[in-house]
Order: structure tokens, then sequence, then C-alpha cells
């Protein structure tokens, strides 16, 4: 068994922890193992902890409700962003800013009003 989606351990650190040497016949149960752990965890937090390159679509705030030029992420933090569109149209990367300035995970991008 091959693990086949990015894990938060890897086959040679589980098997160095167990009591005994793990031979081959022993990788697909520490594989299942550990994804298995892996899912716990993103379940758990309700995310993925690993890098992904994905499309994400969004409405865009309602400005009666909150401020129309910020756009929060909840659980789809960003490391970065390719491209942001909106109503067809993109944006600019002078004309956004991926909040907060710390730097990444960002939790929300805001249009520069400047």
């Amino acid at each position: 068994m091959t693990i086949t989606r990015p894990c938060y351990a890897t086959r040679e650190a589980v098997a160095l922890e167990t009591d005994t040497k793990a031979t081959t016949r022993d990788w697909t149960r520490i594989d299942r193992a550990i994804e298995q752990g892996s899912d716990a965890v993103d379940t758990l937090c309700k995310r993925v902890l690993y890098p992904q390159t994905v499309t994400r679509t969004f409405d865009w705030p309602d400005r009666n409700v909150s401020e129309s030029w910020r756009l929060w992420l909840n659980q789809h933090t960003l490391i970065s962003a390719t491209t942001v569109t909106s109503g067809g149209d993109t944006i600019a990367a002078p004309d956004y800013l991926l909040r907060p300035d710390s730097g990444p995970p960002y939790t929300h991008v805001e249009i520069d009003l400047s």
C-alpha cells in the first residue's frame, strides 16, 4: 500500500517508535495508521493542514452586513493567491491585500481602497 495523500508523519518515523523492528510486511499497517491519523487531525481541525492548489468561490460580503471590501476566508486560509476575481473581472495583485500583514496563513482578503 502506498500513501496517496499528504500525511503528517512518515513511515520511518512511526516505525522507529515501535518496540520491534518493522518489516516490509508491517508497512501496510503503518501506512493505514498514518492515513487514519492524518484524517482524524483534518476532521478535528475541520481543514487540511498541507498546502493545496485549489479554486475557491465565495459570495462577496453584503455591504449592509459587513465591510464590503473585506472577504473573510474562515477555514480556507491562504499561503498565497494566484488570481482574485470578482464578477468575472480579475483584480490585479496591487489592488488587493492578503491579511494579516504578519504573513501566511492569511485569513482574509481586502480590496486596497487607496
